[in-house]
């Protein structure tokens, strides 16, 4: 299997010029065997423990999201996301649940499930899962460790899935404030 290095480099920024909505953006540059720049644009709006975003990427992709804090430990989540056809419609929606629980002050464990639903005979995009674990080292600093397995390609064994690949992956994040 030969190794790839690849750096991504991630920039965001929300202003919300009202108290319940706001506007975001945000910027990705892969630098691989072929550097990628991508861009994401969100409005944001929210009430007390609910908030609700209508996205579009660079991919044309469109998505509607939906946030539910249902207490201050256990938050989930459910995406919508949308491709946009260009020149052949080939429907493809993809539809994702995920949940964060609080352990404590300083750990989260995040998962999720996530389906395409669509008419293409490509095996490697139908059902995933996931799920990370976030530990914050101090107050500026947080690392992240989780795993987001193809299950679709699960029947094939465990360890052929983590080994060789099948679009799963795993990896750390390690983030500063």
């Amino acid at each position: 299997m030969p190794y790839r290095q690849e750096v991504a480099l991630t920039s965001s920024v929300h202003v919300a010029p009202i108290e319940q909505a706001a506007l975001g953006l945000k910027l990705d540059y892969t630098h691989a065997e072929k550097s990628v720049f991508a861009y994401e644009g969100k409005l944001i709006g929210r009430h007390e423990n609910l908030e609700g975003a209508l996205t579009y990427t660079s991919k044309r992709v469109a998505g509607l999201h939906f946030w539910h804090e249902v207490n201050s430990d256990f938050q989930w989540a459910a995406t919508v996301a949308y491709p946009l056809p260009e020149k052949e419609f080939t429907p493809a929606a993809n539809i994702t649940f995920a949940g964060a629980y609080k352990l404590d002050d300083f750990t989260t464990v995040k998962a999720k499930v996530e389906a395409q639903i669509d008419r293409s005979d490509l095996p490697s995009h139908r059902f995933r899962s996931g799920v990370s674990l976030q530990q914050k080292l101090n107050l500026n600093t947080t690392l992240t460790v989780g795993a987001d397995i193809n299950l679709h390609q699960a029947r094939h064994g465990v360890n052929d899935v983590l080994l060789h690949g099948a679009d799963s992956s795993c990896g750390f994040e390690l983030a500063f404030k």
